[in-house]
């Protein structure tokens, strides 16, 4: 498991922007380097490029050096080559265990001068962390409108065991944020309307184009993704402490956007993978799994006789047109969630608490399929 623990650290401003500025130089070389060389080897760039940086920076620290550059290729390897990323003057550092130490409550890092101390406080709900688990290094930001800066310590800890429990089958959506197969949902309502809201804020502020109205949309910057955020902190958490040990949700991609305007503009403003992140850390904590299963045909299939028809649904009611069955359309799908884990596992569905037997639990293969599994 890791962590990010974010505080205020007091540092000599004038050595650690010094400091800043002299690895932004070294970050913007090496992707100039990749962008050329069409490549991300780390060998590579170490022997093209170390020299040569040590004869400009012979004061820069040679971890850093190293650690600047990891960094670049990484972001060149994520991005794929698609643009060329830069660093600003006052863009964040990555310390490594080379390059900083924390004893106790005292922080020490490598600069380009003598290492900068200081004493940091940590807050009392991340003491049990700073306590008990694996200090692996950090990021320095620093906040220009504040002239602040800032740390996030990163610890590591082994992940607890996992322990055999019930399943819980997610649904994920617009309309409803999360369906679940014992009945809990979601509802998307309030924050549809927040962000519907915040659209046609900026969407007013940004015709009007005054000075005043530049100022306003500069305060609102961040505020809705502020929002959801904290939205998705809150149904993660409520989620995982449901007394399940395996959620199963659909191991979604990109979403096709082919269905106008609007309907393209919601899924684009959709965060289910953020609140599928939020579930994964917070599920690890507590010694619990989030489980995947191919998103095909679960909206479409009844959980009752196993009938697969795009007919079935209608909105947020489905209705089986073979053998009747009504139900909610997203409590349908995410007991077909639950169920299609169960089968790819060889598990009971009774310990889900499925009505089903495990002999009558139908097949995910193709739409039409009657025929039960097994």
């Amino acid at each position: 498991m890791r962590r990010s623990i974010k505080i205020k650290v007091d540092l000599p401003k004038e050595n650690l922007l010094s400091l800043m500025k002299t690895c932004s130089q070294v970050f913007n070389e090496h992707i100039d380097w990749a962008h050329t060389n069409n490549s991300y080897n780390k060998n590579k760039a170490h022997k093209d490029l170390y020299e040569k940086i040590r004869n400009d920076f012979p004061n820069l620290p040679s971890a850093l050096i190293q650690s600047t550059r990891d960094t670049s290729l990484e972001v060149i390897k994520s991005t794929k080559f698609k643009f060329k990323p830069r660093k600003s003057e006052t863009s964040g550092i990555r310390f490594d265990k080379r390059t900083c130490s924390l004893r106790g409550n005292l922080l020490s890092l490598s600069t380009m001068e003598k290492r900068a101390k200081t004493l940091i406080s940590i807050p009392s709900y991340f003491q049990e962390i700073f306590d008990t688990w694996k200090f692996t290094g950090l990021q320095l930001t620093f906040n220009k409108q504040k002239q602040q800066f800032f740390a996030c310590l990163n610890y590591e800890s082994e992940s607890p065991s996992f322990k055999e429990g019930d399943i819980l089958g997610i649904d994920r959506g617009l309309k409803n944020i999360v369906s679940c197969s014992n009945g809990y949902e979601v509802s998307g309502k309030n924050r549809n309307r927040i962000k519907r809201k915040r659209t046609y804020q900026r969407k007013q502020l940004q015709e009007k184009g005054t000075r005043s109205s530049k100022h306003r949309l500069r305060c609102l910057k961040g505020r809705e993704k502020r929002f959801v955020l904290n939205e998705n902190h809150t149904i993660s958490k409520e989620l995982i402490n449901l007394p399940y040990s395996v959620f199963v949700l659909e191991k979604l991609s990109k979403m096709k956007k082919n269905k106008g305007k609007k309907f393209n503009r919601r899924i684009a403003n959709w965060s289910y993978y953020q609140l599928e992140q939020l579930m994964v850390y917070k599920a690890e904590a507590l010694g619990k799994v989030i489980e995947y299963v191919d998103p095909r045909y679960t909206s479409q299939r009844c959980n009752s006789c196993g009938h697969i028809a795009r007919k079935n649904r209608d909105g947020s009611i489905f209705e089986c047109e073979k053998c009747g069955h009504k139900d909610g359309a997203d409590l349908n799908a995410a007991k077909n969630i639950r169920d299609l884990w169960l089968e790819t596992t060889n598990l009971n569905p009774e310990r889900a608490g499925s009505s089903q037997r495990a002999e009558c639990l139908p097949a995910f293969s193709k739409p039409g399929c009657d025929k039960p599994a097994g």
